[in-house]
């Protein structure tokens, strides 16, 4: 018995119907064509599902362009306080990265974490903050999801504006790492801080717990003392991966640095 697929493309051939015991009847035939039907309907549901998904998420994207990023840029071409147009370029700035990583899709481990490197200096230029980071030479050809792509960037643009507006840091470094399955990225600053056990969880906390646990990881805080004598706050998250079999190694250029 010959069948369609459901996309109406190819033909699927079914032989042997009871193990050869008997021939297909209009019966078969029949039932077949019900559960065509009904995969074609699954199907149907699923693709409009992601579409309005798709649809909704565009239009979010048109009103925070259209409205809001509208209003900050006028804001800050009217503006003549200092303050305020920080705050005003600041805001902006995290408008765009929203509306980007609406976009965001599946990318390269390697990408991702040249965009956390990228984005950090990009966040403390103008700042006298001493930036350190680590990480391997080499990362394997790993794809992430684009769930974790659009966490990962948040969560270290979120522990480092925290760190930046409550701890006003000398150093801030960030290590990176990958240990078979789970990437590890280490962000810890010295300044002004208390013990984070005695901390009242903030929208800022809340956040960063949210989307750690939406990647199904793990995350810690706690102070380490370093060689120079200072205390460092730490922030460690840990995070599985899944990725392809191919691990061909691409070079990243992860040498040590240290920036103002």
């Amino acid at each position: 018995m010959q069948l369609p697929d459901i996309y109406g493309v190819a033909t699927i051939e079914v032989l042997c119907c009871d193990k050869g015991s008997r021939l297909f009847t209009t019966a078969d035939i029949s039932l077949s064509h019900r559960l065509l039907a009904l995969t074609r309907q699954h199907s149907d549901i699923i693709s409009a599902h992601q579409q309005g998904r798709m649809d909704e998420r565009q239009r979010i994207q048109r009103d925070l362009h259209d409205d809001v990023a509208a209003r900050l840029l006028s804001l800050l071409h009217q503006t003549h306080d200092p303050k305020i147009s920080l705050m005003a370029r600041n805001a902006l700035r995290g408008l765009r990265d929203v509306i980007n990583l609406l976009d965001a899709e599946d990318a390269s481990l390697v990408d991702v974490i040249s965009e956390i490197e990228a984005k950090t200096r990009e966040q403390i230029t103008g700042l006298e903050v001493d930036f350190e980071w680590h990480s391997p030479d080499h990362w394997p050809k790993i794809s992430i999801n684009a769930v974790q792509h659009i966490n990962l960037r948040r969560i270290a643009r979120e522990a480092i504006s925290n760190a930046l507006k409550h701890a006003h840091p000398e150093h801030l470094r960030i290590d990176a790492e990958l240990n078979e399955l789970n990437l590890s990225i280490h962000i810890s600053h010295d300044g002004v801080f208390t013990d984070p056990a005695n901390w009242i969880s903030s929208r800022g906390l809340n956040n960063i717990q949210f989307r750690v646990r939406e990647m199904k990881g793990s995350h810690t805080w706690g102070i380490e003392q370093r060689r120079d004598n200072k205390q460092y706050c730490k922030l460690s998250v840990h995070v599985p991966l899944i990725y392809h079999e191919d691990l061909e190694q691409h070079p990243a250029d992860r040498r040590l640095s240290r920036h103002p």
